[in-house]
């Protein structure tokens, strides 16, 4: 995803200490990678929600739903385009944080 204007990732202190813990259970589990991935993996989707406005989380949720974007325009009463600039803004955050934590 190339975006003309980078993307900003908010961390509140609660994300913050939880990336503190993350550290601290990778450097604990060196044998057991399922919990330390799955407890990784619960802290990213919260700070993706953190980061994710009201409407772009409805929207993505509709779209995961499997509607297209004409439905979820008639749905919420906004148009086709601002359903696809809320889409591309959530998409880009939530590839900015995966290329933050999964790098």
């Amino acid at each position: 995803m190339n975006n003309k204007h980078p993307v900003k990732i908010y961390l509140t202190d609660e994300n913050i200490q939880q990336i503190e813990y993350m550290d601290y259970l990778r450097k604990k589990s060196e044998n057991n990678k399922y919990n330390y991935r799955r407890d990784f993996d619960e802290i990213v989707n919260k700070v993706i929600s953190d980061n994710l406005t009201d409407k772009q989380r409805i929207i993505l949720e509709n779209h995961i739903n499997g509607l297209k974007n004409k439905e979820i325009a008639s749905k919420l009463q906004i148009s086709e385009s601002t359903v696809c600039r809320h889409l591309q803004s959530a998409k880009g955050k939530i590839y900015a944080i995966a290329q933050y934590f999964y790098r």
